[in-house]
């Protein structure tokens, strides 16, 4: 048996991953033995990623002749991204003159994400606060002192404006919305 990892490229075709032990032919020459099991192990892959893995047969008779030859290759797995992905769920502004506007801050991602800086931006006012850091799947509200604003005013708000969590997706760390009327 020969085991073979294959990663797809972004053109939609598989090509060979290079792992140790992998590629070459497992035998035995051990006689009355029915089959054996093997077990192939890889770590790291690169994610996010598509593979699959093949695996090649020969049957070959008691004088060393070739008796048949098969190849079989499993169904395609996906290797999910692994990293942290900041997401502005929500922003909420004070009812009152007084009071912060608050920013519902989700990790989407599969990993936790370490400290971060939220920012939001008024005209020429920008504020933030800091989050110590949010477990995946979680959501954190942050309060963010902007004051009131005019109906129709932009607000923009960056998440991890110093870019210190490394994302599975980047383009939503920021979000402008409007002021409500």
């Amino acid at each position: 048996m020969r085991f073979g990892l294959f990663q797809r490229e972004p053109a939609g075709r598989f090509v060979a991953v290079t792992l140790p032990h992998w590629g070459v032919w497992e035998k035995t020459s051990k006689k009355g033995v029915p089959g054996f099991i093997f077990t192939k192990r890889v770590e790291q892959l690169a994610a996010p990623a598509w593979f699959r893995a093949a695996v090649s047969f020969r049957w070959y008779d008691a004088k060393g002749k070739l008796i048949e030859a098969k190849r079989r290759t499993s169904p395609i797995c996906r290797q999910p991204d692994q990293r942290p992905d900041l997401h502005v769920r929500r922003v909420v502004f004070p009812s009152g003159k007084n009071g912060p506007t608050k920013i519902v801050v989700r990790n989407r991602g599969r990993g936790d994400a370490g400290p971060f800086a939220v920012n939001a931006r008024r005209g020429d006012l920008v504020k933030g606060a800091t989050v110590a850091g949010l477990p995946a799947g979680e959501q954190v509200t942050v309060g963010v002192p902007l004051g009131r604003c005019t109906p129709g005013e932009p607000v923009t708000v960056v998440l991890d404006p110093a870019g210190q969590v490394d994302e599975s997706v980047e383009a939503d760390d920021e979000t402008t919305v409007s002021c409500p009327g």
